[in-house]
């Protein structure tokens, strides 16, 4: 080997390690709030989780919840749904609840304004039922691809205006997620 190789070979090796340093010594992002941060890895589908105490939807109430710092990234609200109902009628009942969920930042800005009856299936109304059978999710076009910045404030607001006695037991629970890298 020539020395100029065995030089590069050196500078090429300083340069990985110096690399390998710093990012394994980034401390993340400074996520704050009331929600639960969590990041799935670079190759997940949504790499950022933000998730929020469960709304019941039995309910007539308003809940409200302020976060920030997540990094800077679109993201989603969708609102995973859990039933802890008990007994072998697990189905989901038809939902008649009308739920509101609005994310403003720190000057009062509207970033996403999701309003209706929760849907079991896309007829056109505010919320849709997702298909996933393991994690169903209410999903509104209205907060869906909304620009979070990691240096301002934000407040979810969620409220259930009308309730539904079927609905004991089955509870909301919002969720902003987004980033990564979506692979085919």
């Amino acid at each position: 080997m020539t020395s100029r190789r065995v030089g590069y070979l050196i500078a090429g090796t300083v340069s990985a390690a110096t690399l390998f340093v710093l990012w394994s010594h980034w401390p993340g992002p400074k996520v704050y709030g009331d929600g639960v941060f969590a990041d799935s890895g670079v190759f997940s589908g949504a790499r950022y989780h933000l998730r929020f105490s469960e709304v019941p939807l039995s309910k007539v109430e308003r809940y409200t919840y302020h976060f920030g710092g997540l990094p800077k990234e679109e993201y989603d609200l969708i609102l995973v749904v859990k039933d802890q109902r008990v007994g072998n009628d697990r189905e989901l009942p038809t939902f008649q609840e009308y739920l509101e969920a609005v994310v403003t930042d720190s000057h009062g800005k509207e970033i996403c304004n999701g309003r209706g009856i929760l849907a079991t299936n896309q007829d056109g109304r505010a919320w849709t039922l997702s298909s996933d059978p393991v994690q169903p999710a209410f999903w509104n076009s209205k907060c869906l691809a909304i620009h979070i910045e990691p240096v301002e404030s934000y407040t979810l607001a969620i409220g259930v205006s009308e309730s539904d006695p079927r609905s004991e037991g089955v509870f909301v629970m919002p969720v902003v997620k987004g980033g990564g890298i979506e692979l085919p």
